[in-house]
């Protein structure tokens, strides 16, 4: 990808990160820090979906631990290590990529397309995520920061089974970062904004 976006006449520079490891989340925010600050735009696209199928009756504390550490704290570690070169910004944003599979009201809908979707640990830790955006949004309430919550809604990724894939693999994949490069141009005049669409919502 750095070599295609210098070929289109871009730049771009590659950091490896793990956003479970507290110690690599520093590391990387200090080398943004010293080369690229301030910092416009951080996205928090990483995530993990592990135990697919089980309920969560059926997992044990390790699983929902790891499946915390990527999806939810991981977020919430990036953007504190950042906050220092976004908040150099004249208007920083922040883009935590979420699921609607983590939509209390989806869980407890029998007829939501998520019904069947058991993967405890991947659904519980993208609803703690839903909460911490919406705090981090509050906390940052008064600086010229805006945090958005996105939903890449139906595109499917390659590890989801072939049927659905068959049922929903339509969506162009260009898709899922089509929205977030749009809400990184958004105004931060406002900290809080309802849901536009089913593949997006906003705080």
């Amino acid at each position: 990808m750095v070599d295609r976006i210098a070929a289109a006449g871009g730049s771009a520079e590659a950091l490896a990160l793990d956003m479970a490891d507290a110690a690599a989340v520093a590391r990387a925010a200090a080398q943004v820090a010293a080369r690229h600050s301030p910092l416009d735009v951080l996205v928090n696209n990483a995530g993990v979906m592990l135990s697919p199928g089980k309920n969560i009756v059926q997992v044990d504390r390790a699983e929902l631990d790891a499946s915390l550490a990527t999806n939810s704290f991981g977020p919430w570690q990036m953007t504190l290590a950042f906050l220092p070169s976004l908040r150099r910004s004249v208007a920083a944003r922040v883009v935590n990529v979420a699921s609607a599979a983590g939509s209390i009201a989806e869980t407890v809908n029998r007829n939501s397309p998520y019904a069947g979707f058991e993967m405890a640990p991947c659904r519980f830790s993208k609803a703690a995520l839903n909460m911490l955006t919406a705090w981090t949004a509050r906390a940052l309430l008064a600086e010229n920061i805006k945090l958005n919550r996105y939903i890449p809604a139906w595109c499917v990724p390659s590890w989801a089974e072939p049927r659905r894939r068959a049922r929903r693999g339509r969506r162009p994949k260009w898709r899922g970062a089509w929205r977030p490069c749009r809400l990184m141009g958004r105004p931060a005049a406002s900290s809080t904004s309802k849901a536009r669409s089913p593949g997006e919502a906003t705080h």
